[in-house]
Formats: structure tokens, sequence, C-alpha cells
């Protein structure tokens, strides 16, 4: 009986052993296979986050082209209303300017024409804020401009502009530089540099705007009319283009 029970109890513990064993194999594949799970979850997250990632950038990416090319295309379309405009004035100089040389006397009919163009430039207006002005181009002294007619800066007038300074703010007494170029040029000399050059062309610069306080950054597009000496400019203030490259 005795050896009956002592066999049970080997058996027993056999069995016992061996749930014990198997226990703990079940929970090591269990603590793997939970492990490579979160494992698994984690990698799937980072790549859903890395996707997420690339498709911001992407739509960002996206999202600044579309800017660029709306304010490429804007700025294409101002210089092309620029141009318009001063194309139409040339139109009328040069009509005035063949009229006065066919006259009995040319050289006083054409300092007449010029008197009278001046007048009549001087109360021509582009939308709210544009304006024309004339300023001088001899070809023996390029980088000496003066002032013919400004609406608005009219104690320039008659004056060398050579060195067009800042009149207010942070660089007053400052000389006023063209902006779209390298190298440091008084805007008014690379006017002329630029029509010597090409006979017509757009400088950037900062210049004060009609009804605004401070200095405002500027495109104009300038043009030699030979026969007078006279360079035209016609420009657009940045601060009226932005609004429109917001919208767009």
């Amino acid at each position: 009986m005795k050896s009956i029970n002592f066999r049970w109890k080997i058996v027993l513990l056999t069995f016992g052993l061996i749930s014990l064993i198997v226990c703990i194999l079940g929970g090591y594949f269990y603590l793997s296979i939970y492990n490579k799970a979160e494992d698994d979850i984690s990698h799937i997250e980072n790549e859903l986050i890395d996707i997420k990632k690339k498709e911001l950038k992407s739509v960002t990416k996206i999202v600044f082209s579309s800017i660029e090319s709306a304010s490429e295309e804007l700025t294409e379309k101002t210089q092309e209303k620029l141009k318009a405009n001063t194309e139409m004035v040339f139109a009328l100089l040069e009509a005035r300017y063949q009229e006065a040389i066919k006259s009995s006397n040319p050289r006083r009919a054409i300092q007449k024409t010029k008197k009278e163009l001046i007048r009549e430039f001087d109360k021509l207006r582009f939308d709210e804020t544009g304006y024309l002005w004339i300023h001088s181009y001899n070809p023996r002294e390029i980088e000496k401009p003066y002032m013919i007619m400004h609406p608005f800066v009219t104690e320039a007038n008659g004056k060398d502009i050579s060195e067009f300074r800042y009149t207010s703010g942070p660089n007053q007494g400052e000389i006023i530089y063209a902006t779209n170029i390298e190298d440091s040029v008084p805007f008014f000399v690379q006017m002329n540099l630029v029509v010597a050059n090409n006979g017509e062309g757009f400088v950037d610069y900062d210049w004060p705007k009609p009804g605004h306080k401070g200095y405002q950054a500027k495109s104009s597009f300038v043009k030699l009319f030979k026969p007078f000496g006279w360079v035209i400019g016609i420009g657009a203030y940045i601060d009226d283009i932005e609004p429109e490259i917001k919208k767009e």
C-alpha cells in the first residue's frame, strides 16, 4: 500500500513539474509574442509617421511652389503693365517730336514741345499710386543724371540726383542704392547704365510712396528717349503686388 502511495506521489510530482515547465514555457512564448507584437506595432507606427512626414513635406512643397508661381506670374503681369504704360507714353512722345521737327522752326518747336510734355506728364497718373518721372541722360556723363520732372519729389527737379539720399527714417542721409544688383550703385545711376546698355530695363530700389510714411520697395521700368535725352520711368510698389499674391 505504501508502495502505491509513493508511486502516486512520484506521478503527481512529475505531473506538477511538467505543468510548471509548460506554464513557464507558455509564459515565455507569450512574452516573446507580446514583445514581438509591440515591436511590430511600434515599427508600423514609425512607418506611418514617416509616411505622414513625407506627405506633409510634399504638400508644403506644393504650397510654396504655388506661392512662388503666383508671385512670378503677378510680377510678370506687373512688368508687362509697366512696359505697356511706358510704350503708350513713348507713342505720344514720338508723335509730338515728329510734329515739332516738321515745323518751320524745329529748334523752337522742340523746346516748346518739351515744356508742354513736362506739364502734361506731371499730371499723368496710372492707377492709384502710379506716375512717371523724367530724368536726364547724357552719353558723355552717364553717371551724372539730374531730375527734369518728378510730380511728388518736386524739390529734386533741376538738381543732380546721382547720389540721391534717404531724407527720413533709419537710413536718413544714406545713398539709395539699386537693390536688384550685387554692386552698390546709386539707383538713378543704375537706371542710366541700364538704358545705356539696353535702351530700357528694370531697376529695384526704395522710394517714398504717395500718401504713406517712410520708404517702400519699388520696381521701375525705365526707357531712353534719345531725341530729348530723357529717361522716362514708371514704377510699381511691391506692397501693392503682395496682396494679390496672398489672394492667389
